[in-house]
């Protein structure tokens, strides 16, 4: 569960993100009571993302990316679940040197960023093409905590069309049982 700031807001928000060990995976936001996005996967077949009152379900290719992205760390899972990845080199991130792999889906590239030195994932990139055009989602992680033998970040912002949301960890639980229904 984190607190969330989003720049054209005037209130903070919510936003709780769950995985499980199957794949499926949630994302719920919320400002003032009110949902602002879901996002749900099963893990198999079936999924959806609501926003602005709108539901929309996963399109086959949008399904498929998912089954190739999915966990907690889902960079563990790249070589197995058939994620179209390559090492494209070493580039200076906010000034420090990161190796930089790029990821391919069905409407997306996506460039991660991990800190030569320390081998954490600092940045990311997501390149989007979608009906209304192409979009970027900008992702910057920091705040590193150890939590149960591994190193989270407990700060993400995002850059997306121009609003900055500003994600700061409140609790993190592991191996918890959940409820994607709320999710739905």
């Amino acid at each position: 569960e984190m607190s969330m700031n989003i720049s054209v807001a005037p209130q903070p928000g919510t936003a709780t993100e769950i995985w499980t060990s199957k794949g499926a995976s949630g994302e719920l936001m919320k400002v003032m009571g009110m949902t602002l996005q879901k996002n749900y996967f099963d893990g198999k077949n079936k999924g959806a993302t609501s926003g602005q009152g709108q539901t929309k379900q996963l399109t086959e290719e949008e399904i498929a990316d998912k089954k190739k992205s999915y966990g907690l760390i889902p960079e563990l899972n790249y070589p197995s679940s058939g994620m179209n990845y390559k090492l494209i080199g070493i580039e200076k991130y906010d000034g420090e040197f990161c190796y930089v792999l790029k990821l391919i889906g069905a409407k997306s590239e996506t460039y991660e960023y991990f800190n030569k030195e320390s081998l954490l994932k600092v940045a990311s990139t997501k390149i989007v093409t979608t009906e209304q055009g192409t979009q970027e989602l900008a992702f910057t992680f920091s705040d590193f905590k150890e939590y149960e033998g591994f190193l989270f970040p407990d700060t993400t912002n995002l850059s997306v069309s121009g609003m900055q949301i500003k994600l700061k960890v409140k609790s993190r639980v592991m191996n918890a049982k959940v409820d994607l229904n709320d999710f739905k």
